[in-house]
């Protein structure tokens, strides 16, 4: 089973990069957005999202002049104002203060190959195709980003490690809230990291559930000291993404109004959102057939996609929402593994093999988008 676990999931990474590599190598033409952060090809992987940790890693929220005007040629109005800038979690920036956009890039892209790896585990020990979802993971429409400096990667470490580690009582448990309190650190959805709580409380581990509950709130309380000692409102955060015109209307408000106005007619972010609403009706599906997925998992599965199909971007309903509800792991995990022995799941497999043709197809002109500055989400 561990071969197998490492030489799937090897396949699953190479196609990644085979085809995340040659799409950044094809003569395509830069966008007037792209950006020399180090003025080597290692550039394609470190556009749109990475360009504003890197510059808040560098000179902290409150963005100088020269910081103003390489985000206006990002498409933003200046000023910026700290507050805004606060959308984006003070974990990547202290990372890339330390160990530079290169360093951070190289470690980014090993937590993403680590994931696979931790994914099929979990796949395995929970009685799933470890090939189809480690290749449907590896190549979703948003899994160039898993390869860039974005926060996907890390939140997908985090929840997958503290999947396993709070399955069963284990003296590990103190690392599980660690990785919670970095998830928080990471994002605004690393916070729903918080649901694994109920597997702490499900053994009447109080103390040890307490104490999770607890490190996970102190992701934010950590970023508003952060923010206090830049002269930033300490709950700046929280309004950030109004700024950026984005409210949430739960739940999946925003996706099932556009559905009814458009029928998603010219909006293929939207198809593929559509998509990932076709796997969260199948994961639960499964689940309530077979209860093969513990229910912490499955909890955070539902709740994670549920909140990212919950957000509303004025006046674009869901773009830039792909990359966040494709880090949602659980879903992948849709055909059951099977014995060698009859066809049982066949229609499962045919579901799999479209969403994954599917998959490349927009993996593969996402990446060439994006790692020549285009606008892909």
């Amino acid at each position: 089973m561990k071969k197998e676990i490492l030489w799937k999931s090897g396949v699953a990474v190479g196609l990644h990069y085979a085809i995340l590599v040659a799409a950044s190598l094809i003569p395509f033409g830069y966008s007037i957005s792209y950006q020399h952060m180090t003025g080597t090809w290692m550039d394609h992987f470190l556009q749109w999202d990475g360009v504003w940790y890197g510059l808040i890693g560098k000179y902290g929220y409150h963005l100088p002049a020269q910081a103003q005007q390489i985000l206006y040629q990002l498409g933003n109005q200046i000023p910026v104002s700290p507050v805004k800038a606060t959308g984006f979690f003070p974990f990547l920036p202290m990372l890339i203060h330390v160990l530079g956009m290169t360093g951070t890039l190289v470690v980014t892209n090993s937590i993403f190959a680590l994931n696979v790896v931790l994914f099929s585990l979990w796949l395995s020990r929970t009685h799933l195709s470890v090939g189809w979802g480690a290749v449907l993971f590896a190549l979703n429409p948003a899994a160039m980003f898993e390869s860039f400096i974005y926060p996907g990667a890390y939140l997908v470490f985090f929840a997958l490690a503290v999947m396993m580690l709070t399955r069963s009582k284990t003296r590990w448990w103190w690392l599980a809230a660690i990785l919670g309190y970095l998830s928080s650190l990471t994002a605004g959805l690393g916070a729903i990291i918080g649901i694994f709580v109920m597997s702490f409380f499900q053994r009447k581990e109080w103390v040890r559930g307490v104490i999770y509950g607890l490190s996970v709130a102190m992701g934010w309380t950590t970023f508003a000291l952060v923010l206090i000692s830049q002269k930033v409102p300490a709950l700046a955060f929280l309004h950030a993404e109004k700024l950026w015109g984005r409210v949430w209307r739960f739940p999946m408000a925003a996706w099932l109004g556009q559905f009814h106005e458009s029928l998603f007619i010219g909006h293929w972010d939207q198809v593929f959102v559509a998509l990932y609403v076709v796997l969260l009706v199948a994961f639960v599906a499964n689940w309530i057939r077979s209860r093969h997925v513990p229910v912490s998992d499955f909890s955070w599965g539902v709740a994670y996609t549920v909140f990212c199909l919950s957000t509303y971007w004025i006046p674009y309903p869901l773009v830039g929402d792909l990359r966040f509800i494709a880090d949602a792991v659980p879903l992948y995990g849709i055909v059951p593994r099977t014995d060698g022995q009859g066809t049982a799941g066949q229609g499962i497999h045919g579901l799999a093999a479209v969403l994954l043709v599917v998959f490349v197809a927009a993996f593969a002109f996402g990446s060439l988008l994006v790692t020549h500055g285009g606008v892909y989400q």
